[in-house]
């Protein structure tokens, strides 16, 4: 008995054994399918990925068979002509030269006003163009040069730039803001972001390299929302180091960081880390202009040359708008001119800073950057019409929070560079590009989003008949532009109009994104 007792004692204990093993091995079998659900799904979501990055390069390939700036008109050509003489200067001159006037780099042609990491830029890209064809940045004799072969080298260097910085900045702020979105609906917010027919005008048409700068902007933002802040404030600082416009994020990051450090147990010790790594950043930059006799003051007046004026061509904010009825260039001097932005831009923007401040938020931090890049190019001084692109970074990777502004932002920031795209004969670019984005956003119309701001309640329903409205008034600008006869008195009036129209949809969409950002519930850091 009792042996009869132990044998069935061991059989129950090799069966709860094999239960158990089994169980096990189910267990292990469901988490390994699942694990391989997992990760064909992913490879699935990055097989789309690749296909949408793929077509957004066709697509800048595409506009980049378009005329650029200047192209064949001499002596200065355009900013095509600016940016392949500077990959001539920094390749042939020594760096203490490159933003002083010599014999070799006359600076009334196109002399380099852009920050050090631009400068740098333009050596790579000179190097590298110099490996196939060096009559392209030969010194002084390739002054104009415009072969069919270097202008496709340099259009490639610009898509490669993309690729390198606005492709993965863009991927990680659309990917961060939206993890908790369907993969669809995050894929859909990065092909807006990278189809904005103003951005691929002039980078690709135009020709310039903004997607560097806005890449590493980008690239901040998405750093600072995974609360990586010191890798945020290099990358910003980088930006800024590249084009000196992304000072017009400066407001937003700052504020928002101070306002992070502010929540920590030491903040003046997170403040002074920041700090620190904002300065060796810049240091790294400026060694340079910094360790010889070339005095780095005078680099700083080649980047900000106040002497320029107010603004340059016709461009969208209220001192051009308004210049209409008040000639403000005749009636105040440049200095008083400053005094007077700088006021303006401050009131424009403290809401939003003083809310990142006191609460910030990492949908915050997109709205500030929208918010004070606005501000600061609907008010500050020595706007270009090409700045408009700053705003427009933020406030298309909001596309899924505000669908109805992110919309109306790509079409009116592309029609307020119309007289600009139309002088480099960019015509047939601007349309084609422009029915392209309406053809994305209809494809993500289901995730369409107004904001909860005043212009969004007011319009309601109405939106639509609105948005109609607003159309057929651009197309009835378009149409006097081409057709209409210019008026020996007044010259230049429908570029005129065509400012002060974009304008006023700029104040709309400024109020909008103020306040929404006021309204927002998520205080989280």
């Amino acid at each position: 008995w009792a042996n009869q007792g132990a044998i069935g004692a061991a059989k129950e204990k090799r069966g709860e054994e094999g239960t158990t093993t089994k169980k096990k091995t189910d267990l292990e079998e469901k988490e390994s399918e699942s694990a391989m659900k997992a990760s064909k799904k992913r490879r699935e979501r990055w097989k789309w990925t690749a296909w949408v990055l793929a077509a957004v390069v066709l697509v800048r390939l595409v506009v980049g068979l378009h005329p650029h700036s200047g192209q064949g008109t001499p002596p200065k050509f355009g900013d095509y002509e600016a940016q392949r003489h500077w990959m001539e200067i920094t390749v042939h001159t020594p760096t203490k030269d490159w933003y002083r006037d010599t014999e070799n780099n006359p600076m009334e042609h196109w002399g380099l006003d852009y920050p050090p990491l631009s400068a740098y830029q333009s050596w790579l890209c000179g190097k590298a163009i110099q490996l196939v064809e060096p009559e392209a940045v030969e010194l002084v004799a390739s002054r104009g040069y415009e072969s069919q072969s270097s202008k496709a080298y340099l259009r490639w260097s610009v898509v490669l730039s993309d690729a390198l910085f606005l492709f993965p900045g863009a991927l990680a702020c659309v990917g961060t803001l939206y993890k908790r979105r369907r993969p669809e609906q995050r894929l859909w917010a990065l092909a807006s972001v990278l189809l904005q027919p103003a951005l691929l005008l002039i980078d690709h048409g135009h020709f310039q390299y903004n997607g560097i700068s806005l890449g590493l902007a980008a690239g901040a933002a998405a750093a600072i929302l995974n609360n990586r802040t010191f890798l945020g404030a290099v990358l910003f600082s980088l930006s800024l180091n590249h084009k000196q416009m992304s000072l017009y994020y400066a407001p937003a990051f700052f504020f928002h960081l101070v306002g992070r450090c502010l929540r920590k147990k030491n903040p003046l010790l997170h403040i002074s880390g920041l700090a620190l790594v904002v300065f060796y950043t810049f240091l790294g930059c400026w060694l340079p202009w910094i360790t010889t006799d070339y005095s780095f003051l005078h680099v700083l007046k080649r980047i900000f040359p106040f002497e320029r004026g107010l603004y340059e061509d016709y461009v969208a904010n209220f001192w051009c708008t308004t210049s209409l009825l008040v000639k403000w260039k005749r009636l105040f001097a440049g200095e008083k001119l400053r005094s007077f932005c700088l006021l303006a831009t401050f009131v424009a923007m403290l809401p939003s800073c003083l809310h990142q401040l006191w609460k910030p938020s990492k949908k915050g931090l997109l709205y500030a950057m929208a918010n004070t890049s606005l501000s600061f190019f609907m008010f500050s001084f020595q706007v270009h019409e090409k700045s408009i692109l700053l705003p427009l970074l933020p406030v298309a990777l909001l596309v899924l929070e505000q669908t109805v502004c992110s919309e109306w932002l790509a079409y009116v920031s592309a029609f307020s560079m119309y007289p600009l795209l139309e002088r480099d004969k960019l015509g047939v670019a601007y349309m084609a590009t422009l029915v392209l984005y309406w053809c994305v956003m209809r494809v993500g119309k289901t995730n369409a989003k107004r904001g909860p701001g005043p212009i969004s309640t007011v319009l309601g329903s109405h939106n639509r008949t609105f948005f109609t409205l607003s159309v057929c008034v651009a197309l009835g600008l378009h149409a006097a532009y081409a057709l209409a006869p210019t008026l020996p008195r007044y010259p230049f009036l429908y570029q005129a109009l065509i400012t002060a129209y974009s304008f006023v949809h700029l104040v709309a969409i400024l109020v909008e994104l103020t306040a929404s950002q006021m309204l927002l519930e998520d205080s989280n850091v």
